[in-house]
C-alpha cells in the first residue's frame, strides 16, 4: 500500500512538473526554508521531476482560489537528507 502511495505521488509530481515548465526556470534555487532548525534551499523542478523520495514529511495546503498556486513538500531521500520541493498545482476553488 505504501508503494502505491509513493508511485501516485511520483506520478503527481511528474504531471505537476509539466504545468510548471513554462513558469519556473529549470533547476532554479530561490530562497530557503527552515525545517527542524536546518535551513534548506527550495528546489524548483524543470519540466519534470523524479526524485529519491524515501519519506514525505509534510505538504503545504493548496489555495482555495481558482488559480495556479505553489505547494511545498518537505521530504527525506534514501540517505535521510531533507529537501524542500516547490511545485505548482491548480487551486481548489474552481467549480
Amino acid at each position: 500500500m505504501a508503494e502505491m502511495k509513493y508511485l501516485f505521488l511520483t506520478g503527481f509530481l511528474m504531471v505537476s512538473g509539466f504545468a510548471v515548465a513554462g513558469e519556473l526556470p529549470a533547476g532554479a534555487v530561490g530562497d530557503s526554508m527552515v525545517v527542524d532548525g536546518e535551513t534548506l534551499p527550495i528546489e524548483r523542478p524543470g519540466s519534470w521531476f523524479v526524485g529519491d523520495i524515501q519519506r514525505v514529511i509534510s505538504i503545504s495546503s493548496v489555495s482555495e482560489r481558482c488559480e495556479i498556486t505553489p505547494v511545498r513538500m518537505v521530504y527525506e531521500d534514501s540517505r535521510q537528507k531533507k529537501h524542500v520541493l516547490e511545485y505548482s498545482v491548480m487551486g481548489n476553488g474552481c467549480n
